[in-house]
């Protein structure tokens, strides 16, 4: 089945005709399945003291995102944290940040159980 290909996989096909029960030789071939499209033009704006907006352009037929975000420089203990967004959510507002502190942030378009790179 077509359905059940990965994204970046080599395939090998063969295709094969079939007249009155008789099959033909082989037409035979490999294929590279193509990679899950990733966001792009990631924006960060109205940066505030403990906020800021982060947007995106969509990823052509993703389900869903996963926004991650770390405090790269934090005087506190602090963790990664991850958003789960649907297909429509292309601009969030991140709360709670911890002051004058610069953070890394990463977004991953989700398509059913698999996610970009």
């Amino acid at each position: 089945r077509s359905s059940d290909l990965k994204p970046e996989t080599e395939y090998f096909v063969n295709v094969f005709s079939l007249v009155e029960g008789e099959s033909s030789e082989p037409l035979a071939g490999t294929e590279t399945t193509l990679p899950i499209p990733s966001i792009r033009n990631m924006n960060i704006y109205n940066v505030g003291t403990t906020t800021m907006r982060v947007k995106w352009e969509a990823a052509p037929g993703a389900t869903g995102y996963q926004l991650l975000y770390e405090p790269v420089n934090a005087t506190i203990p602090a963790t990664e944290k991850e958003l789960r967004l649907s297909a429509s959510q292309t601009d969030v507002k991140l709360e709670d940040l911890i002051p004058n502190t610069e953070y890394t942030l990463t977004v991953y378009a989700a398509f059913d159980d698999l996610t970009s790179d």
